[in-house]
């Protein structure tokens, strides 16, 4: 699986490609073209989110794997249940240097992922940087281990 933003540029590029022809075939009506344009970006979204959640299995960082990521789908209301996404991996992450971020679907950072108490996951609340609860969506994570990368998607649902 390629990086978080290798997606991002390619589905950028095929949604300029589009609403040029698009343009082009609908002169004047602009509109019509964004509409248009705005459904196939999301649909190719939805399908990049769809693969990773099914395809969502572990993932070799070198000398550490990624286990599980659970819940896919969280509901952060404060009720004790799915409030909260683990990245449950197959050894301590202490001593190990990473990065872990969580990205909207626009690929716009939002939050990183906390260590949790056993040091064996990460975790995200569904929150942003500065503790605001965000809008419900399709989130995707980014762990970086050296050259090694795992990515996927986690839900928000409220």
């Amino acid at each position: 699986m390629g990086t978080i933003s290798y997606y991002f540029k390619e589905i950028k590029n095929a949604r300029l490609d589009f609403l040029k022809v698009c343009s082009d075939m609908f002169k004047g009506k602009k509109e019509k073209c964004v509409r248009k344009t705005a459904i196939i970006t999301s649909a190719a979204i939805i399908f990049m989110a769809a693969l990773t959640f099914v395809w969502g299995g572990s993932q070799s960082l070198g000398g550490i794997t990624l286990l599980e990521v659970t819940p896919r789908i969280i509901t952060p209301n404060g009720d004790n249940f799915n409030d909260k996404a683990f990245f449950k991996f197959d050894t301590s992450l202490t001593g190990i240097p990473f990065t872990a971020a969580i990205y909207d679907i626009s690929g716009a950072k939002i939050s990183g992922l906390m260590l949790d108490d056993t040091e064996k996951s990460l975790t995200w609340d569904g929150k942003d940087q500065s503790g605001k609860a965000v809008p419900s969506g399709i989130y995707i994570y980014q762990i970086n281990v050296g050259q090694k990368t795992a990515s996927g998607t986690v839900v928000v649902a409220r």
